[in-house]
């Protein structure tokens, strides 16, 4: 079993090193609405009806004001690492965070693979964003 996930992680981070942001068929950041974690102070789902396209990717809004305000400044509402999980990136791996699982810091976005990678990364931020941003920074090589 374990071996079958561990299967599927890798196969889909292959299929998305193309895209700079992790994402499913809703979209980048799996079709949630990245401006709402930053005015709203929680996850919700964007609209096929509110979408806009940034970097090769389709990014989905819960209305017109987030559209609006992520086409203004994109940078400013994006999780950083493309979406990987925050902790997994600071010990060098890069799988998908998930958009239930996420953090504001500095004002910036972090995915987590799930909640608990989540209470682990607040016990220490400071420490953990260098070294996933340094990680990152490999990566992107």
């Amino acid at each position: 079993m374990m071996r079958t996930v561990i299967m599927v992680l890798l196969l889909s981070c292959t299929n998305l090193q193309a895209q700079e942001y992790f994402g499913d068929e809703n979209g980048a950041a799996n079709g949630a609405d990245v401006v709402a974690y930053f005015t709203l102070g929680e996850a919700r789902p964007g609209s096929a009806e509110f979408e806009y396209r940034w970097q090769g990717n389709t990014w989905r809004f819960a209305n017109r004001k987030h559209l609006d305000l992520f086409s203004a400044n994109p940078k400013h509402y994006v999780p950083q690492f493309g979406g990987a999980g925050a902790l997994t990136m600071a010990h060098g791996a890069k799988f998908p965070g998930s958009p239930a699982a996420w953090s504001i810091k500095n004002d910036r976005l972090y995915f987590f693979l799930f909640p608990a990678a989540r209470e682990t990364w607040l016990m220490n931020p400071d420490k953990l964003i260098p070294r996933a941003e340094a990680h990152w920074q490999k990566l992107r090589q």
